[in-house]
């Protein structure tokens, strides 16, 4: 089950390195191979499908793909291979039988330390793309050692627009402008899935931001428990509750209802069920 804790992986933290085996050579094919395996798997499983059919998804992401190859990423064909191939792409399973395999370095660039980068995140699904050299991590926009975690920062204080959680701190959020701002509380207008306040729990439930995915803005809300409706184009609308925190449930968008785990790949996709894969 993908819980909150996932958010780590969006931070960039600790992707398991694999490497090309000697004599491998991309045969030409991986791009459309990659999305008609994710399109599929999208619609067998019922994810929610942001591209509006399976044949803009597969062409999309094939593009994409295509893009990242073009530009002089390294391609490793054995995670590629043990990814597109997997029984938790194809069988819908949950997190729990997703292979370590989800885990290693698709894609990978030539930056070295100290070099600016930029987050790829979900560009091309589920794989995790990265623009730094082994043992390297894009973290607020630049490579750094692998495990590198960015200093605690204060509304005000300057940060990576691309990821949204670079200010490092509790109830402060990096807004467009690249710049700490404080969280909003419950009945506050927010810009960003990630903006509303983290620490106002209440039984479990935690805010996100309603309606920010659809119109651009939005306002803060307190999470839907399990078999409560939810709107699967919103962020981190669903909570188990209890003392599991914020989050850990998960929007069906077969039935806009809340539950307590989805697909694996669906979650891969539609990460945590609303950031759309803009074309």
């Amino acid at each position: 089950m993908r819980k909150r804790s996932t958010t780590l992986w969006f931070l960039g933290i600790a992707a398991v390195a694999c490497g090309p085996e000697a004599g491998e050579q991309p045969n030409g094919d991986e791009a459309s191979r990659y999305a008609s395996a994710v399109c599929e798997a999208i619609e067998n499983c019922e994810c929610y499908n942001h591209f509006g059919s399976a044949s803009l998804c597969e062409g999309q992401l094939a593009k994409r793909f295509s893009d990242l190859v073009a530009a002089g990423f390294e391609l490793d064909l054995t995670c590629f291979d043990d990814i597109v191939e997997a029984e938790a792409l194809g069988e819908c399973v949950g997190d729990d039988s997703t292979p370590g395999a989800w885990r290693c370095t698709v894609l990978r660039g030539p930056k070295r330390s100290g070099d600016q980068c930029s987050d790829h995140y979900l560009e091309v699904p589920p794989f995790f793309v990265n623009e730094c050299i082994n043992g390297l991590l894009c973290v607020d926009g630049l490579c750094v050692a692998e495990g590198t975690i960015g200093p605690i920062l204060a509304p005000g204080d300057a940060c990576f627009a691309e990821q949204a959680a670079s200010c490092h701190a509790v109830d402060v959020y990096c807004g467009a402008d690249s710049e700490c701002l404080a969280a909003p509380q419950e009945g506050e207008p927010c810009s960003s899935p990630f903006a509303c306040s983290l620490s106002s729990l209440d039984g479990g439930r935690s805010l996100y931001c309603r309606g920010v995915m659809d119109e651009g803005s939005g306002t803060c809300t307190r999470q839907s428990l399990v078999g409560k409706p939810c709107d699967p184009v919103d962020w981190f609308a669903c909570s188990l509750g209890g003392s599991s925190g914020a989050g850990g449930a998960w929007c069906d968008a077969s039935e806009g209802l809340c539950v307590e785990e989805g697909p694996a790949i669906c979650q891969a996709t539609d990460y945590p069920n609303g950031r759309p894969i803009a074309p």
